[in-house]
């Protein structure tokens, strides 16, 4: 009777000490790409610090980071407003295949502050990364705050025609429109995608911040560089 009462009690000591995560039952290279696939999900989910928490952990286990890996630090310090950190990270990255995706990055960055470098930067990476929506959205943008409407559409229509769904893309087409004074192609969007008319008034009043900011940063881009082809 004793030994059947130790056995199950022999179990339970065992299976504590087995591993207690997938992550620790895989090999290195495994255990890399679901870190990583962890660290992807906690930047989706607005946890920037904890993202940047495994990140030390994963440098800390492999002596540096790959680059897939700085790309996902450099998002994270984008996140939590570490600008000069992301930098850096995307920096040494815009040689290399993730190219594309630096420059994106140095682009977000620098469009507060300086539309040149921005506009540069996203040059780059739509050169590098033609069918990236998020891309195009982004240039499109800088551009609109270029005072560079014409231009700016032609990049966020390709954005909308490759993102259909993006309010990003959408709301920034609506800008666009809005600083051609097409009405008829604003009015269009609108209703293709089922604005409320308490939407429509934030919209309304984005336009009128928007022409306000293009006048108030002109002299940032008095002589614009050129554009990507595409």
């Amino acid at each position: 009777m004793r030994a059947a009462w130790l056995w199950p009690l022999a179990l339970l000591l065992g299976c504590a000490q087995l591993p207690s995560t997938v992550e620790e039952l895989a090999r290195p290279e495994e255990r890399r790409v679901l870190h990583g696939e962890l660290v992807h999900d906690m930047l989706a989910q607005g946890r920037a610090h904890a993202a940047l928490a495994h990140l030390e952990e994963l440098e800390r286990q492999q002596g540096e980071l790959d680059a897939d890996q700085r790309l996902l630090r450099a998002e994270a310090y984008y996140r939590i407003g570490e600008t000069a950190a992301a930098a850096a990270d995307y920096r040494s990255l815009t040689d290399g295949p993730k190219a594309g995706q630096a420059w994106h990055g140095l682009g977000r960055i620098a469009t507060p502050t300086d539309l040149r470098a921005a506009l540069q930067a996203f040059n780059q990476a739509v050169a590098a990364r033609p069918t990236d929506a998020a891309v195009r959205n982004d240039l499109g943008y800088a551009l609109l705050l270029a005072g560079r409407a014409a231009d700016g559409c032609r990049h966020l229509y390709t954005a909308h025609e490759l993102a259909p769904n993006q309010a990003r893309v959408v709301a920034n087409l609506l800008l666009c429109e809005g600083l051609r004074g097409r009405l008829q192609a604003r009015e269009r969007l609108l209703q293709v995608h089922g604005f409320s008319a308490s939407e429509r008034e934030q919209h309304a009043q984005q336009l009128v911040e928007m022409i306000a900011t293009i006048q108030a940063r002109r002299a940032e881009v008095a002589t614009p560089p050129p554009e990507a082809e595409g």
